[in-house]
C-alpha cells in the first residue's frame, strides 16, 4: 500500500529498495488482457493505454526481428465536482491512498473531508479466457458526510484542442450513456459505482460486451480466471512469497501482445513500457508459466514461434537458424513442454505442418555437425549478446531438450519408433559431451562453463574476441567489458542474460547438485561478472545488474540463512521488488551501491525474469512435477522452504492441493482421474499424505 498525504509518500511496504523512490515518472501500477494494456499512475491516471493491431518484420538488433504495431493514448484523467468545488484526480489531493486490489486490480482511493472518489482499472477476462479490447475503469464515489452531496464527473476529452482530432480510443459511461460529463446526486452515507469503458475503436462492440456485466461480476470473472491459471500459495514463513509468485505470473502474463482477433503478436519487456520490438528470447522465457497454467495462449504462442522464431535473411545480419539456436529451437522448446504438461495429442495431430516443421529445425541442426566435432552445435547470438564460444553452454542445453522433446512427440503421437530413438540418442550423446567439454571443477565441484573455446582442456576456458569485433561492435561487445582483458575472454563465468543453464529441471536436464553449485559459482568473486555491490551479475557497461541473474543466483540456495536470511537469495528478490511487485531489467546503474535503485534505466518491467522465476519455483525448489501423459506426480520440496499451502495449483492438465509442513506432504487429487503421486497410487478425489 502506497500513501500520499501533502505530498508526502510513505507505505507499509518495509523492505523494498523502492520504498523511498518516489515520486518518479516511470512508476506505474499495470492492468493486462494482452488485448489492452493499461499503465497507471499512483493517483489513477492511465499514463499509457495501448492497444496491439499487427506483427511486421524489421531489420534492428541481433535478437529482434519482428515488431508489432499499436496505438496508444496517454494521461488520460478523471475530475470531480462536489458542491461546486473542481477537483482534478491527478495529483494529491490532500490524502490519496494507491495498491493492487487483490494482488491485481490497480486501484487509487482519493479522501475528502465529504467522502471518497475509488480509482480501479481492470483489463477483462471472463474466466475461461475470453479477453475484451477494453479497459474497464471502476470510479466508486462514497459520500460519507451527513449531508446530500451534487456531483459532476468529468471524463477525458474525445478530442485535445478542435473536434476533428483523432483519438485512439472510445470513451463511454454504462450508467449515463455519456461521453463527457456525468452528473449525480448522492445521499449522505451512500455510494455510486459507474462503470467507464476504454475502447479500441477497431473493436467498438466490446463496450456493450462490458456494459453487460456489472464492476463486481467483471473484478471476480478476471479474479477467477488468474485463480483457474494459478490457484492460491501461502507461505507459513514469508507471506510475501505467494504475494511474489503471483506478481511473477502476471508480470511475464502481461508481458504478452495480442490483437483483437485473438493473436498473439509478441511481447514486451514486460507490462511497461510497450515497444514496437519484440526481443523473442524475453518472450519465449515470459510464455514459459503458459505451458503449466494456459493451454490455448501456450498453443498461439507455439503457431508464432513457428512463424516468426527463426531470423529471416536479412542485409544486417545473415539469419537461419545459427543465428540464434536457441530462439530457432523455442517451437520445439514449447511444443515439448507444452505435450509434457497437457497431453494434447489433438493440436498436433491436427498441426501436421507443424511437426514437420520442427522434423526439419532439428533436422538442419544435427546434420550441421561435422563427423569430426563432439556432439554439440554453434550458434551466434543468444538475444542481443553473443552465444559465447566455439559451443556455448545453454545452447547446447537446449538442443539436448529438443531432440528429447520432439521424440517423445514422435514415438507417442506420430508412431514414429525409429526416428523417436534416433533422436533420443543424439539427446544422450549431447549430454555426454556437455557434461565432457562443457563443465569444470570449481570448489570442489562441478559447474558449468558459459561456452569452450575448443575441446583442449587447456584451452577451452579462453577465447579471443578477435571474432567478435564486427560492425556490431557496440552491440555485442559493451555486455563483455567485465571478462573482456585485453583481447581475451574468460569463458569461467555466468552471462547474467543466459537462463538455460537455470532451467535444468525444466528441461528435464538432471545434472545432480551442479545446479546448486552453479548458482553459487554465479554469486562469487570467481565470477567475474558478479557484482557485490548490486548482489547482482553486471550487464558490462550498460548496468550494475541484469533481473534475469538474480534468477541464476537463487538457484545457489541451499539452506534457511542463504534463502531467506538477511543476505538471502529470495530475500533480495522480496527488496528488488518495486511497490506494484514488478522486477525492472537492470535496476542499477554501473558502480550505485547496495539499495541504490533505479526504475527506466534504457530497459523496462522484465518479463523473462518473471517467467523463469515462476517455473524454477515450482520445479527446483517445491521440486515439483508433473508427467501428463503418464499421470505421474512428484514433489521433493527443498527444506529450506518451509511449511506451505498451495490451493488449486494448477500445472498442466491437472490440479490438485498441496500442503507441505516440517512433517508431511498432503496432496489432494482435484481431478476426475486417478494419478500417481511419487509411486503411489491416488484416485480421484483422494487425499493422499507421506512422510518427507
Amino acid at each position: 500500500m502506497l500513501r500520499i498525504k501533502n505530498g508526502i509518500y510513505s507505505t507499509d511496504n518495509t523492505i523494498s529498495y523502492y520504498r523511498n523512490k518516489l515520486p518518479d515518472d516511470t512508476f506505474s501500477f499495470d492492468s493486462s488482457n494482452q488485448k489492452v494494456q493499461a499503465n497507471l499512475d499512483e493517483f489513477g491516471t492511465i499514463k499509457n493505454l495501448t492497444f496491439f493491431h499487427h506483427n511486421y518484420y524489421m531489420e534492428s538488433k541481433p535478437g529482434v526481428w519482428v515488431g508489432k504495431d499499436f496505438v496508444q493514448e496517454h494521461d488520460l484523467s478523471i475530475s470531480i465536482t462536489w458542491n461546486g468545488n473542481k477537483t482534478e484526480l491527478n495529483s494529491d489531493n490532500v490524502d490519496v491512498i494507491s495498491d493492487l486490489a487483490d494482488n491485481l486490480f490497480p486501484r487509487s482511493i482519493h479522501h475528502f473531508t465529504w467522502g471518497t472518489v475509488s480509482l480501479i482499472a481492470c483489463a477483462p477476462i471472463t474466466h475461461d479466457g475470453e479477453r475484451l479490447s477494453s479497459l474497464m475503469y471502476a470510479i466508486i464515489v462514497e459520500n460519507q458526510s451527513d449531508t446530500e452531496g451534487e456531483g459532476v464527473l468529468e471524463l477525458p476529452s474525445l478530442y485535445k484542442k478542435k473536434y476533428s482530432d483523432t483519438r485512439n480510443v472510445l470513451i463511454e459511461c454504462r450508467e449515463t450513456q455519456s461521453h463527457n460529463c456525468i452528473s449525480f446526486t448522492l445521499p449522505p452515507h451512500s455510494q455510486k459505482e459507474f462503470m467507464i469503458a476504454f475502447t479500441d475503436p477497431n473493436a467498438y462492440q466490446d463496450t456493450q460486451k462490458l456494459f453487460s456485466r456489472s464492476i463486481d461480476e467483471w473484478l471476480e470473472e478476471t479474479r477467477q480466471y488468474y485463480k483457474q491459471c494459478i490457484g492460491k500459495v501461502h507461505f507459513d514463513n514469508d507471506p510475501m512469497a505467494g504475494y511474489l509468485i503471483e506478481r511473477a505470473y502476471q508480470q511475464a502474463s502481461g508481458a504478452f501482445a495480442m490483437n483483437g482477433y485473438n493473436q498473439i503478436l509478441g511481447s514486451n519487456w514486460g507490462t511497461y513500457p510497450v515497444t514496437p520490438h519484440i526481443w523473442n528470447k524475453d518472450m519465449y522465457y515470459s510464455s514459459l508459466p503458459y505451458t503449466m497454467t494456459e493451454p490455448d495462449l501456450c498453443k498461439k504462442t507455439i503457431k508464432w514461434f513457428a512463424q516468426y522464431g527463426i531470423k529471416y535473411p536479412g542485409t544486417k545480419f545473415e539469419g537461419g537458424i545459427f543465428h540464434s539456436l536457441s530462439n530457432s529451437l523455442s517451437v520445439i522448446l514449447l511444443s515439448g513442454a507444452y505435450y509434457d504438461y497437457f497431453v494434447d495429442k489433438h493440436f498436433f495431430l491436427d498441426n501436421e505442418d507443424l511437426y514437420r516443421q520442427m522434423k526439419e529445425i532439428l533436422n538442419e541442426v544435427i546434420t550441421s555437425r561435422n563427423p569430426d566435432e563432439p556432439h554439440l552445435y554453434h550458434s551466434i547470438w543468444i538475444s542481443d549478446a553473443y552465444s559465447l564460444g566455439t559451443y556455448h553452454t545453454g545452447s547446447n542445453i537446449c538442443v539436448y531438450r529438443a531432440c528429447r522433446s520432439l521424440s517423445r512427440l514422435a514415438l507417442e503421437i506420430f508412431d514414429e519408433k525409429e526416428y523417436a530413438i534416433e533422436l533420443e540418442n543424439e539427446a544422450q550423446a549431447i549430454k555426454n559431451d556437455i557434461e565432457k567439454y562443457m563443465t569444470v571443477e570449481s570448489n570442489g565441484h562441478r559447474i558449468f562453463l558459459e561456452g569452450i573455446a575448443s575441446l583442449d582442456l587447456d584451452a577451452k576456458e579462453h577465447m579471443s574476441d578477435e571474432c567478435y569485433r564486427k560492425e556490431m561492435l557496440d552491440q555485442g561487445l559493451q555486455f563483455l567489458t567485465d571478462v573482456d582483458h585485453e583481447g581475451t575472454i574468460t569463458l569461467r563465468m555466468h552471462d547474467g542474460e543466459e537462463s538455460d543453464t537455470t532451467l535444468l529441471k525444466y528441461y528435464g536436464y538432471e545434472a545432480g547438485d551442479r545446479t546448486t553449485h552453479y548458482g553459487q559459482f554465479s554469486s562469487s568473486d570467481e565470477n567475474p561478472t558478479y557484482s557485490k555491490l548490486s548482489r547482482g551479475i553486471k550487464w558490462g557497461n550498460q548496468s550494475g545488474a541484469t533481473f534475469p541473474g538474480y534468477i541464476s543466483i537463487l538457484n545457489g540456495a541451499d539452506n534457511v540463512e542463504n534463502w531467506s536470511g538477511e543476505n538471502g537469495r529470495f530475500k533480495e528478490l522480496e527488496r528488488l521488488a518495486d511497490l506494484d511487485g514488478s522486477w525492472w531489467w537492470w535496476p542499477y546503474k554501473v558502480g550505485s551501491p547496495t539499495g541504490d535503485v533505479t526504475r527506466m534505466n534504457s530497459c523496462g518491467k522484465c518479463g523473462w525474469a518473471s517467467g523463469i522465476f515462476y517455473i524454477l519455483f515450482i520445479t527446483e525448489f517445491l521440486g515439483i512435477n508433473y508427467d501428463a501423459p503418464n499421470k505421474h506426480l512428484t514433489i521433493h520440496t527443498k527444506e529450506f522452504i518451509g511449511n506451505f499451502f498451495w490451493e488449486d495449483f494448477h500445472i498442466g492438465e491437472s490440479r490438485f492441493d498441496i500442503k507441505v509442513t516440517d512433517q508431511h506432504i498432503h496432496i489432494t487429487n482435484k481431478n476426475s482421474y486417478s494419478i500417481t503421486v511419487n509411486q503411489h497410487a491416488v484416485k480421484e478425489g483422494e487425499d493422499y499424505e507421506f512422510t518427507k
